[in-house]
């Protein structure tokens, strides 16, 4: 959306300050890391760098599309998210304030998030906007093709709980996992991770162990299957909150299979 038609005028690139600093964007940048790393609130680094103030109710369902929309048309970003959003390319430039902070207005912070508050997002506002039943009912079969849809398939729902979830995280993430046995059977939901977890790869064997067959290029950290089984997982689709270990049981249909979780849906795109 350009800021126009949400009633703002158009963001002043680079800001219009000599008291700013630029840094160079990565690949693996997210505005959490950037935010993080340069020490500055959300609302204060989008208010420096595109004059849009999150904390205004009347943007509340405006600015997330105005800032993809100068993601795409002042950082020349080509990568989305599965939810179609824009995502840093790497190589993009990005400011903060060095002398003075940003003009930062006299409203309510943010709320942060940490994996209790995720849950009760989850319960409060994700859940109650799903009124298409699961399961094989034949009106599911007119959601075929949809990205992003509280009420469509699980991947449509997963990638709407993505999309929604809160912008400010302490701690945690919101990601993928997608649980696969042969070509015909899958689902997928989102669960939620450590900040920086990026990919793990599981399978559950003839003994009902479970081996890591992560391919070595992706593997971060000691994510064993110990702990990494006791994430959270939300489950838009069946409207369900389990541990990990719980929703691989309750989806299973054939006993086991292999489990993909990702924090940004790519790594289920590019599998050995």
């Amino acid at each position: 959306m350009n800021p126009a038609s949400a009633g703002l005028k158009p963001a002043s690139w680079p800001p219009a300050t000599s008291d700013k600093r630029g840094v160079m964007v990565t690949r693996t940048d997210s505005f959490e890391t950037l935010c993080a790393r340069e020490k500055i609130p959300f609302g204060a680094f989008v208010m420096f760098n595109f004059g849009i103030d999150i904390a205004d109710p009347a943007l509340r369902n405006r600015w997330p599309k105005v800032l993809n929309y100068y993601l795409r048309t002042l950082l020349k970003c080509t990568s989305l998210t599965p939810g179609g959003n824009y995502r840093f390319s790497g190589g993009e430039t990005l400011y903060v304030p060095v002398a003075a902070a940003p003009p930062i207005v006299s409203r309510p912070r943010e709320k942060k998030y940490d994996k209790q508050g995720l849950i009760e997002w989850f319960n409060t506002e994700m859940i109650p906007r799903r009124t298409e039943p699961a399961g094989t009912n034949i009106d599911r079969f007119r959601y075929f093709g949809e990205q992003s849809n509280p009420n469509g398939l699980c991947g449509a729902a997963a990638n709407f709980v993505f999309d929604e979830s809160p912008a400010m995280l302490d701690g945690v993430q919101v990601g993928f996992v997608l649980w696969q046995q042969g070509p015909l059977f899958t689902h997928i939901a989102n669960i939620i991770v450590p900040t920086g977890f990026r990919v793990r790869r599981f399978e559950r064997n003839s003994s009902n162990g479970v081996d890591d067959v992560t391919p070595d290029r992706y593997r971060t950290g000691s994510n064993d299957w110990p702990t990494v089984s006791q994430f959270t997982v939300l489950d838009l689709y069946f409207k369900k909150v389990q541990s990990l270990d719980a929703w691989w049981r309750s989806v299973a249909y054939l006993g086991s299979g292999t489990l993909t979780i990702d924090s940004t849906g790519q790594f289920m795109n590019d599998v050995d």
